[in-house]
């Protein structure tokens, strides 16, 4: 026995008012469905088709057909219905709510649980490396000759000396294994994204693994020492310039929506862990917030709660999202 399939395509709004409109004379030519498929704006109909299909027994029926379309002229304005204006003032607040729950307080609930952890794991491992103050300066005309130097940098010293300076950074020394450290971490990142990207055996998997490891410690470590040390020198507009940059390309820029969305989240975490390395022994401060054990670890105490209750967020996010549509 031949069945029918029905295919609903995308287009937005414009594509649910067409396809509800198929649907209809469908169904009251008494056409049996058996198939659907729906993209985009189709799904807005094909959904809603179903799931009243489901509320009434898998069964059609031309009593519920049109209740069914009654409901959704209803509901055909802008956003809500105001057709009955309480109603539709209700419906806007329940909407913008989800919108604003699911755009914004899940993100930062999500993401920002795991911020301090991370800022936690970066100082027990690197922060000794990434506070370290041991690059030394001397004038040119003392420098010796056969030192151990593997950079050095002259610069002018204050107009008040008018003398030259050197700076340098001696191997065996924390400048030294800093310097190491990113030059190490750059080069894997590098490295072994290249290699994924032309092995076409099951080991381009485990290289583009080792190659976003590298690159989140090269980025958790070296983000917060140029904060510190450069960064902070610069006015407040500057420091915010990223965080503006990567909201406009998220608004502007669909297709690089999720690009800028992780240069945004990794700024952040960045700015976090500068926070908690270089905190107590210098005074940081984020959001004008002073760094105090006291306070970290509370944070991290409420972290951990927060974890625990992660997965079941997203089952009350899409709970909610279901009860609206109904």
């Amino acid at each position: 026995m031949a069945k029918t399939g029905l295919a609903f395509s995308g287009g937005g709004i414009r594509s649910a008012a067409f396809c509800s409109g198929v649907l209809r004379r469908l169904l009251q030519r008494n056409t049996k469905i058996d198939y659907l498929s729906c993209v985009s704006g189709g799904g807005y109909t094909g959904t809603a088709y179903l799931d009243w299909k489901y509320r009434h027994g898998k069964k059609d029926d031309p009593k519920w057909h049109q209740e069914f379309f009654d409901y959704m002229r209803e509901r055909a304005g802008l956003m809500c219905n105001w057709q009955k204006p309480l109603q539709g003032m209700r419906d806007t607040l329940v909407l913008l709510s989800l919108m604003l729950l699911v755009s914004v307080i899940m993100p930062i609930i999500v993401w920002g649980s795991y911020i301090v952890p991370l800022a936690f794991a970066i100082d027990f491992i690197f922060g000794n490396l990434l506070r370290a103050e041991d690059t030394t300066c001397e004038d040119a005309s003392s420098a010796t000759t056969g030192s151990p130097i593997t950079d050095s940098l002259v610069v002018n010293a204050t107009a008040a000396e008018s003398r030259r300076v050197r700076c340098k950074i001696v191997a065996g020394t924390k400048a030294y294994e800093r310097l190491v450290l990113f030059s190490t971490l750059a080069v894997f990142f590098v490295g072994f994204y290249l290699l994924a990207k032309r092995l076409r055996n099951g080991f381009n998997a485990k290289f583009y693994i080792i190659s976003v490891v590298c690159g989140l410690l090269l980025a958790f470590t070296f983000i917060p020492y140029f904060i510190h040390f450069v960064l902070n020198a610069t006015p407040i507009w500057a420091r915010l310039l990223i965080i503006i940059f990567s909201i406009f390309v998220w608004f502007f820029f669909p297709v690089l929506r999720g690009k800028s969305s992780f240069v945004l989240v990794v700024y952040i975490y960045a700015y976090c862990v500068y926070w908690k390395v270089f905190g107590f022994q210098y005074g940081a401060t984020i959001f004008g917030v002073e760094y105090s054990h006291h306070l970290f670890y509370r944070l991290l105490f409420a972290s951990g709660i927060i974890l625990w209750f992660v997965p079941g967020l997203g089952a009350v996010q899409q709970r909610l999202v279901y009860v609206f549509n109904r």
